[in-house]
Protein backbone atom coordinates (compact mmCIF):
# COMPACT_ATOMS: atom_id res chain seq x y z
CA UNK A 1 0.00 0.00 0.00
CA UNK A 2 1.69 3.47 -1.25
CA UNK A 3 1.58 6.20 1.29
CA UNK A 4 0.10 9.80 0.67
CA UNK A 5 1.39 12.53 2.79
CA UNK A 6 -1.03 15.56 2.15
CA UNK A 7 0.13 18.95 3.06
CA UNK A 8 -2.29 21.85 3.63
CA UNK A 9 -1.86 25.41 4.68
CA UNK A 10 -5.51 25.39 6.44
CA UNK A 11 -6.55 23.45 9.49
CA UNK A 12 -10.20 22.53 10.00
CA UNK A 13 -12.20 23.87 6.87
CA UNK A 14 -13.85 22.96 4.35
CA UNK A 15 -11.48 22.54 1.98
CA UNK A 16 -9.52 20.07 4.27
CA UNK A 17 -12.50 18.27 4.94
CA UNK A 18 -13.49 17.35 1.15
CA UNK A 19 -9.95 16.82 0.14
CA UNK A 20 -7.96 15.33 2.50
CA UNK A 21 -10.14 14.10 6.10
CA UNK A 22 -12.89 12.23 4.03
CA UNK A 23 -10.18 10.11 2.00
CA UNK A 24 -7.65 9.89 4.79
CA UNK A 25 -10.97 8.41 6.93
CA UNK A 26 -12.26 6.40 4.00
CA UNK A 27 -9.12 5.34 1.70
CA UNK A 28 -8.66 1.59 0.87
CA UNK A 29 -5.96 1.85 -1.91
CA UNK A 30 -3.81 3.94 0.43
CA UNK A 31 -2.61 4.83 3.42
CA UNK A 32 -2.92 8.51 3.70
CA UNK A 33 -1.35 10.95 6.67
CA UNK A 34 -1.36 14.87 6.89
CA UNK A 35 -0.02 17.87 8.80
CA UNK A 36 -3.60 18.21 10.23
CA UNK A 37 -5.43 17.15 13.35
CA UNK A 38 -8.93 17.98 12.33
CA UNK A 39 -10.48 17.04 15.04
CA UNK A 40 -8.31 19.40 17.57
CA UNK A 41 -8.13 22.19 14.24
CA UNK A 42 -4.45 21.96 14.50
CA UNK A 43 -1.34 21.77 12.62
CA UNK A 44 1.19 19.14 13.43
CA UNK A 45 4.63 20.29 14.34
CA UNK A 46 7.65 20.71 11.26
CA UNK A 47 9.61 17.77 12.81
CA UNK A 48 6.36 15.33 12.66
CA UNK A 49 5.81 16.49 9.38
CA UNK A 50 8.96 15.95 7.42
CA UNK A 51 9.41 12.38 9.34
CA UNK A 52 6.58 11.40 7.95
CA UNK A 53 7.00 13.08 4.51
CA UNK A 54 10.28 10.95 4.05
CA UNK A 55 8.18 7.92 5.03
CA UNK A 56 5.81 8.39 2.46
CA UNK A 57 5.52 8.10 -1.63
CA UNK A 58 2.98 10.46 -2.81
CA UNK A 59 2.97 14.02 -1.45
CA UNK A 60 0.00 16.22 -2.27
CA UNK A 61 0.05 19.81 -1.39
CA UNK A 62 -3.51 21.31 -1.15
CA UNK A 63 -4.24 24.77 -2.19
CA UNK A 64 -0.49 25.29 -1.85
CA UNK A 65 -0.33 29.42 -2.00
CA UNK A 66 2.61 30.08 0.41
CA UNK A 67 6.23 30.23 -1.06
CA UNK A 68 7.65 27.74 1.22
CA UNK A 69 5.53 25.24 0.28
CA UNK A 70 6.87 26.08 -3.66
CA UNK A 71 10.57 25.57 -2.18
CA UNK A 72 9.72 21.99 0.18
CA UNK A 73 7.96 20.57 -3.16
CA UNK A 74 10.51 21.54 -5.68
CA UNK A 75 12.99 19.74 -3.11
CA UNK A 76 11.11 16.87 -2.56
CA UNK A 77 10.84 16.43 -6.28
CA UNK A 78 14.58 16.04 -6.65
CA UNK A 79 14.45 13.67 -3.64
CA UNK A 80 12.32 11.40 -5.73
CA UNK A 81 8.37 11.93 -4.57
CA UNK A 82 5.63 11.98 -6.74
CA UNK A 83 4.41 15.63 -6.01
CA UNK A 84 0.55 16.26 -6.83
CA UNK A 85 -1.45 19.72 -6.24
CA UNK A 86 -5.24 19.36 -5.39
CA UNK A 87 -6.82 22.58 -6.21
CA UNK A 88 -10.50 23.45 -5.55
CA UNK A 89 -10.67 27.05 -6.57
CA UNK A 90 -9.59 29.31 -9.60
CA UNK A 91 -7.50 31.58 -7.26
CA UNK A 92 -6.17 33.76 -9.95
CA UNK A 93 -9.82 34.65 -11.20
CA UNK A 94 -10.81 36.30 -7.45
CA UNK A 95 -13.14 39.08 -7.60
CA UNK A 96 -11.71 42.07 -5.69
CA UNK A 97 -14.77 42.44 -3.74
CA UNK A 98 -14.33 38.66 -2.41
CA UNK A 99 -12.83 37.90 1.10
CA UNK A 100 -10.26 35.96 -0.52
CA UNK A 101 -9.19 39.03 -2.77
CA UNK A 102 -6.14 39.15 -0.27
CA UNK A 103 -4.80 35.89 -1.39
CA UNK A 104 -4.29 37.58 -4.83
CA UNK A 105 -3.53 40.83 -4.15
CA UNK A 106 -0.32 39.26 -2.40
CA UNK A 107 0.11 37.18 -5.66
CA UNK A 108 -0.12 34.06 -3.56
CA UNK A 109 -1.89 32.74 -7.11
CA UNK A 110 1.75 32.89 -8.80
CA UNK A 111 2.78 30.20 -6.24
CA UNK A 112 0.39 28.18 -7.05
CA UNK A 113 0.45 28.43 -10.71
CA UNK A 114 4.38 27.41 -10.49
CA UNK A 115 3.23 24.33 -7.79
CA UNK A 116 0.85 23.41 -10.38
CA UNK A 117 3.66 23.84 -13.20
CA UNK A 118 6.44 21.41 -11.59
CA UNK A 119 4.05 19.42 -10.26
CA UNK A 120 3.54 15.42 -11.80
CA UNK A 121 -0.29 15.92 -11.93
CA UNK A 122 -3.20 18.38 -10.77
CA UNK A 123 -6.21 17.10 -9.05
CA UNK A 124 -9.31 19.47 -9.24
CA UNK A 125 -13.00 19.27 -8.37
CA UNK A 126 -14.71 20.03 -11.97
CA UNK A 127 -14.30 20.31 -15.64
CA UNK A 128 -14.27 24.30 -15.41
CA UNK A 129 -11.27 24.10 -13.77
CA UNK A 130 -9.64 21.47 -15.59
CA UNK A 131 -10.03 23.59 -18.46
CA UNK A 132 -8.35 26.74 -16.66
CA UNK A 133 -5.75 24.19 -15.40
CA UNK A 134 -4.46 22.77 -18.82
CA UNK A 135 -2.33 25.18 -19.55
CA UNK A 136 -0.19 24.67 -16.67
CA UNK A 137 -0.28 21.06 -16.28
CA UNK A 138 -1.33 18.46 -19.22
CA UNK A 139 -1.65 15.24 -16.32
CA UNK A 140 -5.10 16.55 -14.49
CA UNK A 141 -7.74 14.53 -13.07
CA UNK A 142 -10.80 15.26 -11.84
CA UNK A 143 -12.59 14.30 -8.61
CA UNK A 144 -15.93 16.48 -6.64
CA UNK A 145 -16.85 17.05 -3.50
CA UNK A 146 -18.29 13.71 -1.32
CA UNK A 147 -20.00 14.57 1.75
CA UNK A 148 -19.69 12.18 4.68
CA UNK A 149 -23.40 11.67 5.24
CA UNK A 150 -23.56 10.08 8.14
CA UNK A 151 -21.90 12.40 9.80
CA UNK A 152 -24.13 15.05 8.93
CA UNK A 153 -27.73 13.70 9.00
CA UNK A 154 -27.10 12.11 12.12
CA UNK A 155 -27.18 15.90 13.34
CA UNK A 156 -30.79 16.06 12.26
CA UNK A 157 -32.05 15.51 15.51
CA UNK A 158 -30.56 18.86 16.85
CA UNK A 159 -33.26 20.30 14.75
CA UNK A 160 -35.96 21.44 17.12
CA UNK A 161 -39.80 23.28 16.38
CA UNK A 162 -39.15 24.10 12.81
CA UNK A 163 -42.52 22.77 11.88
CA UNK A 164 -44.05 26.08 11.48
CA UNK A 165 -41.07 28.29 11.60
CA UNK A 166 -39.70 31.29 8.83
CA UNK A 167 -35.95 30.84 9.66
CA UNK A 168 -33.55 31.41 7.16
CA UNK A 169 -30.14 30.81 6.27
CA UNK A 170 -27.23 31.77 4.58
CA UNK A 171 -23.77 30.36 4.99
CA UNK A 172 -20.10 29.89 4.17
CA UNK A 173 -18.69 31.82 1.07
CA UNK A 174 -21.46 33.17 -0.15
CA UNK A 175 -20.80 35.67 3.01
CA UNK A 176 -18.85 38.44 1.29
CA UNK A 177 -19.31 42.16 -0.31
CA UNK A 178 -18.89 40.15 -3.91
CA UNK A 179 -21.85 37.64 -3.35
CA UNK A 180 -23.96 39.27 -0.99
CA UNK A 181 -23.85 42.77 -0.94
CA UNK A 182 -26.14 43.31 -4.23
CA UNK A 183 -28.29 40.80 -2.75
CA UNK A 184 -28.75 42.78 0.83
CA UNK A 185 -31.49 45.27 -0.14
CA UNK A 186 -33.69 42.27 -2.03
CA UNK A 187 -33.34 40.75 1.79
CA UNK A 188 -34.15 44.07 3.70
CA UNK A 189 -37.43 43.84 2.13
CA UNK A 190 -37.99 40.38 2.48
CA UNK A 191 -38.05 41.05 6.26
CA UNK A 192 -40.10 43.76 6.00
CA UNK A 193 -42.54 41.95 4.05
CA UNK A 194 -43.01 39.42 6.51
CA UNK A 195 -42.43 40.09 10.19
CA UNK A 196 -41.98 36.40 10.67
CA UNK A 197 -38.95 35.40 9.02
CA UNK A 198 -35.50 35.21 11.24
CA UNK A 199 -32.51 35.20 8.93
CA UNK A 200 -29.35 33.54 10.11
CA UNK A 201 -25.75 34.69 8.44
CA UNK A 202 -23.36 31.84 9.43
CA UNK A 203 -19.63 32.51 8.79
CA UNK A 204 -19.52 35.93 8.11
CA UNK A 205 -15.91 37.16 7.49
CA UNK A 206 -14.63 39.64 10.41
CA UNK A 207 -13.69 42.02 8.06
CA UNK A 208 -17.82 42.41 6.21
CA UNK A 209 -19.27 41.58 9.56
CA UNK A 210 -19.43 45.17 10.97
CA UNK A 211 -21.13 46.20 7.32
CA UNK A 212 -23.73 43.82 7.66
CA UNK A 213 -24.69 44.33 11.14
CA UNK A 214 -25.58 48.03 9.79
CA UNK A 215 -27.35 47.02 6.81
CA UNK A 216 -29.05 44.86 8.88
CA UNK A 217 -30.01 46.37 11.81
CA UNK A 218 -32.81 44.10 13.24
CA UNK A 219 -33.18 41.71 15.71
CA UNK A 220 -34.44 39.05 13.60
CA UNK A 221 -30.91 38.91 11.36
CA UNK A 222 -28.70 37.02 13.67
CA UNK A 223 -24.86 36.58 12.82
CA UNK A 224 -23.03 33.37 14.29
CA UNK A 225 -19.48 33.36 13.79
CA UNK A 226 -17.39 30.87 11.61
CA UNK A 227 -16.49 27.62 13.57
CA UNK A 228 -13.94 24.76 13.06
CA UNK A 229 -15.62 22.70 10.08
CA UNK A 230 -15.91 19.38 12.75
CA UNK A 231 -18.31 21.72 14.72
CA UNK A 232 -20.11 22.97 11.66
CA UNK A 233 -22.96 19.92 11.17
CA UNK A 234 -24.25 20.62 14.57
CA UNK A 235 -24.32 24.29 14.84
CA UNK A 236 -25.38 24.51 11.32
CA UNK A 237 -28.33 22.15 13.09
CA UNK A 238 -29.44 23.90 15.91
CA UNK A 239 -30.11 27.21 14.61
CA UNK A 240 -33.27 25.31 13.51
CA UNK A 241 -33.33 26.91 9.88
CA UNK A 242 -35.39 25.05 7.09
CA UNK A 243 -34.41 27.39 3.43
CA UNK A 244 -31.40 28.18 2.86
CA UNK A 245 -30.11 30.55 0.19
CA UNK A 246 -27.10 30.58 -2.17
CA UNK A 247 -26.31 33.79 -3.51
CA UNK A 248 -23.66 33.78 -6.03
CA UNK A 249 -21.94 36.49 -8.19
CA UNK A 250 -21.93 34.96 -12.31
CA UNK A 251 -18.39 35.03 -12.90
CA UNK A 252 -15.65 31.99 -13.67
CA UNK A 253 -14.54 32.15 -10.45
CA UNK A 254 -17.85 31.25 -8.75
CA UNK A 255 -18.27 28.96 -11.79
CA UNK A 256 -15.50 26.58 -11.10
CA UNK A 257 -16.65 26.32 -7.38
CA UNK A 258 -18.05 23.07 -6.30
CA UNK A 259 -21.99 22.58 -5.05
CA UNK A 260 -21.11 21.89 -1.35
CA UNK A 261 -23.58 24.16 0.81
CA UNK A 262 -26.11 21.90 -1.38
CA UNK A 263 -24.94 18.88 0.01
CA UNK A 264 -24.73 20.20 3.70
CA UNK A 265 -28.09 21.81 3.50
CA UNK A 266 -29.46 18.34 1.92
CA UNK A 267 -28.17 15.69 4.36
CA UNK A 268 -30.02 17.82 6.98
CA UNK A 269 -32.87 18.34 5.24
CA UNK A 270 -32.69 22.01 5.01
CA UNK A 271 -34.44 23.13 1.14
CA UNK A 272 -32.02 25.44 -0.81
CA UNK A 273 -32.62 28.20 -3.46
CA UNK A 274 -29.63 28.92 -5.53
CA UNK A 275 -28.08 31.27 -7.99
CA UNK A 276 -28.42 30.27 -11.58
CA UNK A 277 -26.36 31.27 -14.14
CA UNK A 278 -27.63 32.68 -17.91
CA UNK A 279 -25.26 30.47 -19.24
CA UNK A 280 -26.69 27.76 -16.67
CA UNK A 281 -22.89 26.92 -15.56
CA UNK A 282 -23.86 27.59 -12.18
CA UNK A 283 -22.15 24.62 -9.64
CA UNK A 284 -25.87 24.49 -8.31
CA UNK A 285 -27.57 23.91 -11.60
CA UNK A 286 -25.69 20.96 -12.17
CA UNK A 287 -27.31 18.98 -8.98
CA UNK A 288 -30.59 21.00 -8.32
CA UNK A 289 -33.62 19.83 -9.94
CA UNK A 290 -36.13 22.51 -10.45
CA UNK A 291 -38.63 22.32 -7.76
CA UNK A 292 -37.35 18.42 -6.90
CA UNK A 293 -34.42 18.72 -4.59
CA UNK A 294 -34.21 22.66 -5.18
CA UNK A 295 -34.84 25.41 -6.53
CA UNK A 296 -32.88 27.98 -8.73
CA UNK A 297 -33.51 31.35 -9.55
CA UNK A 298 -31.63 34.02 -11.73
CA UNK A 299 -33.16 37.21 -10.30
CA UNK A 300 -34.85 38.65 -7.74
CA UNK A 301 -38.40 38.11 -9.03
CA UNK A 302 -37.46 34.46 -9.13
CA UNK A 303 -35.83 34.98 -5.97
CA UNK A 304 -38.99 35.92 -4.50
CA UNK A 305 -41.52 33.40 -6.02
CA UNK A 306 -39.28 30.22 -4.93
CA UNK A 307 -39.03 32.08 -1.33
CA UNK A 308 -42.52 32.31 -1.13
CA UNK A 309 -43.29 28.69 -2.28
CA UNK A 310 -40.74 27.01 0.79
CA UNK A 311 -42.40 29.61 3.48
CA UNK A 312 -45.97 28.93 2.56
CA UNK A 313 -46.02 25.71 1.38
CA UNK A 314 -44.85 23.22 3.78
CA UNK A 315 -45.51 19.87 2.20
CA UNK A 316 -43.63 21.16 -0.93
CA UNK A 317 -41.01 22.03 1.38
CA UNK A 318 -40.39 19.14 3.12
CA UNK A 319 -40.82 17.38 -0.10
CA UNK A 320 -38.02 19.12 -1.55
CA UNK A 321 -35.70 18.95 1.08
CA UNK A 322 -36.33 14.64 1.27
CA UNK A 323 -35.64 14.29 -1.84
CA UNK A 324 -32.87 16.40 -1.79
CA UNK A 325 -31.63 14.01 0.88
CA UNK A 326 -32.24 10.86 -0.97
CA UNK A 327 -30.32 12.34 -4.04
CA UNK A 328 -27.06 13.48 -2.14
CA UNK A 329 -27.50 10.39 -0.42
CA UNK A 330 -27.38 7.75 -3.20
CA UNK A 331 -24.80 10.32 -5.43
CA UNK A 332 -22.61 12.53 -2.93
CA UNK A 333 -21.94 10.04 -0.20
CA UNK A 334 -17.72 9.50 -0.04
CA UNK A 335 -18.54 6.21 1.61
CA UNK A 336 -19.68 5.17 -2.14
CA UNK A 337 -17.44 6.75 -3.84
CA UNK A 338 -14.02 6.39 -2.21
CA UNK A 339 -13.35 3.78 -4.78
CA UNK A 340 -13.66 6.40 -7.50
CA UNK A 341 -10.97 8.80 -5.15
CA UNK A 342 -8.63 5.89 -5.23
CA UNK A 343 -8.76 5.39 -8.89
CA UNK A 344 -8.54 9.04 -9.75
CA UNK A 345 -5.41 9.11 -7.45
CA UNK A 346 -3.79 6.29 -9.32
CA UNK A 347 -4.80 7.60 -12.62
CA UNK A 348 -2.56 10.53 -12.09
CA UNK A 349 0.43 8.35 -10.62
CA UNK A 350 0.10 6.09 -14.66
CA UNK A 351 -0.37 9.71 -15.91
CA UNK A 352 2.54 10.96 -14.59
CA UNK A 353 5.24 11.92 -17.13
CA UNK A 354 7.73 9.63 -15.11
CA UNK A 355 6.52 5.95 -13.10
CA UNK A 356 7.73 6.09 -9.27
CA UNK A 357 9.90 3.51 -9.86
CA UNK A 358 11.83 5.85 -12.40
CA UNK A 359 11.72 8.62 -10.15
CA UNK A 360 13.10 6.43 -7.27
CA UNK A 361 16.47 5.84 -9.19
CA UNK A 362 16.78 9.47 -10.80
CA UNK A 363 17.02 10.60 -7.76
CA UNK A 364 19.63 13.63 -7.24
CA UNK A 365 22.26 13.84 -4.79
CA UNK A 366 21.72 17.37 -2.67
CA UNK A 367 25.25 18.90 -1.09
CA UNK A 368 25.29 19.54 3.09
CA UNK A 369 24.64 23.22 2.30
CA UNK A 370 21.41 21.92 0.85
CA UNK A 371 20.45 19.59 2.91
CA UNK A 372 21.08 22.15 6.02
CA UNK A 373 19.28 24.25 3.96
CA UNK A 374 16.06 22.07 4.21
CA UNK A 375 16.13 21.39 7.82
CA UNK A 376 16.36 25.03 8.30
CA UNK A 377 13.35 25.75 6.58
CA UNK A 378 11.13 23.14 8.51
CA UNK A 379 12.87 24.28 11.46
CA UNK A 380 14.89 20.86 12.65
CA UNK A 381 18.21 22.59 12.43
CA UNK A 382 18.18 22.59 16.39
CA UNK A 383 15.78 20.20 16.97
CA UNK A 384 17.04 17.73 19.44
CA UNK A 385 14.50 15.03 19.31
CA UNK A 386 14.68 14.71 15.34
CA UNK A 387 17.59 11.98 15.11
CA UNK A 388 17.55 11.49 11.60
CA UNK A 389 21.23 12.66 10.32
CA UNK A 390 22.34 14.50 7.24
CA UNK A 391 24.09 10.92 6.51
CA UNK A 392 20.79 9.24 6.88
CA UNK A 393 19.23 12.18 4.67
CA UNK A 394 21.35 11.28 1.72
CA UNK A 395 20.97 7.92 2.39
CA UNK A 396 17.35 8.66 1.40
CA UNK A 397 17.97 10.88 -1.50
CA UNK A 398 20.82 8.36 -3.07
CA UNK A 399 19.70 4.58 -2.42
CA UNK A 400 22.18 2.45 -2.98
Amino acid sequence: MQKIFIISEYSGNGTYYYRARNPQKYSKRYSIDSNVNFKKNIFFSQTRNFKKILDSDIVIFLRPLKKENLKLAKLLKKMGFLIFVDNDDLFSQIDKNSSSFEIRRLRQDKNNIKLMKMAHGVLCTNDCLKKQFKKYNKNIQVFDNYIDFKEFSQNIEYKKNIKNNKNILICGSAINKENLHPFNLFLKKLLARNKKIKLYIFGTEKGYMGTLKQTFNNNRVRFIKKKPFVQYPKTLAKTNCNICLIPRKENIFNKCKSACKFLEMSALKIAVIAKGFKDNKSPYQKVIKQGKTGFIAQNYKQWDQKIKILLNDKQKRDQISQNAYEFVKNNFDIVQNIAYWDKTVTSLVRNSNISYKKIQKSRKPFSKKTIHSLKKQLGLVKEKKFKITIKKIFSLINPQ
